[in-house]
């Protein structure tokens, strides 16, 4: 009888594990194609890992800038990249013509409409006037100076080999890292460490040095990184914006209760010597790959004679980190206006030399609040004339 049950019972036995043998298979096969498709989509929806981006791509955010803090702006304003990481259209096989702004914050134009920035005024009035329609992408950054742009236009220009013609405005960033920056070196990208230092600087993300089975490759896990940075770590996961502009009355109250007013800027020789130098490298770069470059001087609302009601605009100028709070001296306007033309002649002293197309924006906009809204940043009506600017200055060379 016990053989019996043993007989009987082992069918049984072998059935019931053939079953879960054959669910589990089934089972497996099902998530693993399930894994394989959500991979595939996903590495199409997420950024490149193998291209640069100035700012994140697909990026989107509306803006409600406050007009008694910026005034000449009125709200509300869209502030979105395209999936290149550039502020403005996609790239199109009818752009006949193509075109990178590059600069700081005065060329990304922060509180203003993607409709509203000076470069994509100019590109609508280019494609008007010759009938060809025109790309114009906004890669302005605020914060970002001449050494920030010679990395960016280093390796932006193999990745989009359609690009022909380059646009810097340039000139206040370098100021302010030399006189607000206690530790200002002169000899930053001499180096063998710039590029490294620099490059997360220069760009919102870079190509990965992983391999291509490395597991932070997976577009699984780049999801679910970043869902535990947004709502698990709570880390910013997209760059930090103040959507009204309140920073500029904190910013504001700084310089007005700052503890001394200076008239004289620091020697400025070793840091013109840098700027020379890193102008020099991008009109190298930009002719390596036979692009038209063109630059433009740095308009600013800084003078001498700068009435009150305009002088109450201002917060830049300052020493040592004084966008953190009291207690920092600033520069006077007429000493910054001073410090700035500097900057502003050795560029168009270099673009004599080099033979390179060069706009004195600074000497063709007025310096008053018709054009900015503090130290150097347009309001709306200042971007228009900047593109009109532009536009007149360039319309017959493209």
């Amino acid at each position: 009888m016990h053989n019996q049950d043993l007989t009987l019972s082992s069918p049984r036995r072998l059935t019931f594990a053939g079953g879960m043998s054959y669910k589990f298979i089934s089972v497996s096969v099902s998530l693993l194609s399930v894994f394989l498709l959500g991979e595939i989509i996903l590495r199409s929806l997420l950024p490149s890992q193998d291209r640069f981006y100035v700012w994140q791509p697909n990026f989107k955010v509306t803006l409600q800038p406050d007009p008694q803090l910026i005034p000449g702006i009125s709200g509300p304003a869209v502030f979105s990249t395209n999936s290149d990481g550039f502020r403005g259209d996609e790239f199109a096989d009818e752009h006949t013509r193509r075109i990178l702004a590059i600069g700081g914050s005065t060329t990304e134009c922060l509180y203003l409409d993607d409709t509203e920035a000076w470069p994509y005024l100019l590109q609508k009035r280019l494609s008007e006037s010759g009938g060809v329609p025109v790309w114009i992408g906004n890669a302005g950054r605020a914060g970002r100076n001449s050494r920030d742009h010679l990395l960016q236009l280093k390796y932006l220009l193999p990745q989009y080999p359609a690009i022909d013609t380059v646009i810097i405005l340039i000139g206040s960033n370098d100021l302010h890292i030399r006189i607000s920056d206690r530790n200002y070196d002169p000899q930053t990208t001499m180096k063998p460490t710039f590029e490294k230092d620099y490059m997360r600087r220069a760009f919102a993300i870079i190509p990965s040095d992983k391999p291509p089975y490395h597991y932070t490759r997976l577009g699984w896990w780049r999801v679910l990184k970043k869902f535990k940075n947004v709502y698990l770590d709570k880390a910013a996961d997209v760059p930090f914006m103040d959507t009204t502009g309140g920073s500029f009355a904190s910013w504001r109250q700084f310089r007005r209760n700052a503890e001394e007013i200076v008239d004289d800027v620091p020697d400025l020789a070793s840091a013109l010597g840098e700027y020379r130098r890193n102008l020099n490298s991008v009109i190298d770069i930009a002719q390596s790959r036979s692009i038209r470059l063109i630059l433009m001087t740095q308009p600013t609302i800084w003078r001498r004679d700068l009435p009150e009601e305009e002088t109450e605009m201002l917060w830049g100028g300052g020493v040592d980190k004084f966008q953190l709070g009291l207690g920092k001296k600033y520069y006077s306007p007429s000493s910054l206006a001073a410090a700035m033309k500097q900057y502003n002649d050795l560029l168009l002293d270099v673009c004599s030399d080099r033979g390179i197309d060069c706009i004195d924006l600074a000497n063709e906009l007025p310096k008053d609040k018709t054009v900015f809204y503090d130290d150097v940043h347009f309001n709306e009506s200042g971007a228009k004339q900047v593109a009109e600017i532009l536009f007149r200055s360039i319309d017959q060379k493209l």
